[in-house]
C-alpha cells in the first residue's frame, strides 16, 4: 500500500492514515525509510517475493488490490499516475 501511496510522487496524510489503520504494530516508519532507499525495481521485486513467499491465494491478492485502490482514493483522487501504477501493480498480481 505504501509503495502504491507514492504512486504519485506524494504521500498525503490520508493515504498515512489509510495504510496505519491497516498496519498491525508501528511498521510505517521503518516500510516507508525501506521504500525510500529502494528504487522501483526493488520495490517490485519486494512485492513478487511476498506474493510468492506467503503463497497469496487470489482472493488475498484481489484483497490487496482493493486495499491499494482505496489507498489511491484516500486524498479524493485518482490521477494518470496512479491509474498507470494500479494497472502494472494489477499485472504482477
Amino acid at each position: 500500500m505504501l509503495y502504491a501511496a507514492s504512486g504519485d510522487m506524494h504521500i498525503t496524510e490520508d493515504e498515512k492514515e489509510l495504510i496505519i489503520s491497516k498496519l498491525v504494530g508501528n511498521d510505517f516508519l521503518s516500510i516507508r525509510n525501506e521504500l525510500e532507499r529502494d528504487n522501483d525495481y526493488k520495490r517490485i521485486q519486494k512485492i513478487l517475493f511476498n506474493l510468492e513467499k506467503f503463497n497469496c491465494s487470489k482472493e488475498e491478492c484481489e484483497s490487496m488490490l482493493k486495499d491499494m485502490k482505496d489507498v489511491f482514493m484516500a486524498d479524493g483522487k485518482f490521477d494518470s499516475m496512479e491509474r498507470s501504477m494500479f494497472l502494472a501493480i494489477k499485472k504482477l498480481f
